[in-house]
């Protein structure tokens, strides 16, 4: 793992998202996935300052434990049992009927990916996104709060009032109130912006060894 994985297993550990950690070291949107090795300093100083237990020489190198005072030969357990994950929900890789994410407590499991990141987990039902995305694969989705920053090689999970797919997302030089979803398999077509009810972005795709 490397600087930035090794942060993401500390969160995930503590059960604290991506935009609540950037917020409260006061780091703007986006820091953690811009991290790398070379790190400035002072960034990691204000880490430090907000989350104490984090042993930084863990964060740099990954000797020792993550935590201070922690085991060193293996991460502690985890506060939280990693993922939800919704076996009876399917996410659809192409259109289908909105059915709502329930809360934690009714999660059918939970999933840990080392280096992964995410909201929830979903299986994946549908053909749009083949050969990229199969029917069966579970993904991992976690929540884009800036759509201006949507990157068009990324893939995104989109609900809309009436539907959800899975599909990547390219916005309209020409006009601001679309965006266009974009797959292997279907044709290609837009959406108001005004009909999205909101964008995740999928984090991991595949099978579960």
């Amino acid at each position: 793992m490397n600087l930035k994985d090794r942060l993401l297993a500390y969160l995930n550990y503590k059960g604290i998202k991506k935009a609540q950690f950037e917020k409260s070291a006061g780091f703007s949107n986006g820091f953690v996935d811009k991290m790398g090795d070379n790190t400035r300093k002072a960034n990691l100083d204000k880490i430090s300052k907000m989350y104490p237990d984090l042993n930084i020489d863990w964060l740099l190198t990954g000797n020792g434990a993550m935590v201070i005072g922690g085991d060193t030969t293996e991460d502690p357990a985890p506060q939280k049992s990693g993922i939800p994950f919704y076996k009876n929900v399917p996410v659809s890789a192409g259109k289908a009927d909105l059915m709502s994410i329930r809360g934690e407590e009714n999660a059918d499991g939970f999933i840990n990916i080392t280096g992964v990141y995410g909201q929830f987990a979903f299986p994946v039902v549908g053909c749009s996104m083949e050969p990229v995305i199969h029917a069966g694969d579970i993904v991992v989705v976690d929540e884009v709060n800036r759509w201006e920053r949507l990157d068009p090689d990324k893939i995104y999970l989109i609900f809309t009032y009436e539907d959800r797919m899975i599909k990547h997302l390219e916005a309209d030089d020409a006009n601001d109130e679309i965006l266009w979803c974009v797959s292997p398999n279907y044709k290609r077509f837009s959406i108001p912006k005004s009909e999205i009810r909101q964008i995740y972005k999928v984090t991991f795709y595949g099978r579960l060894a």
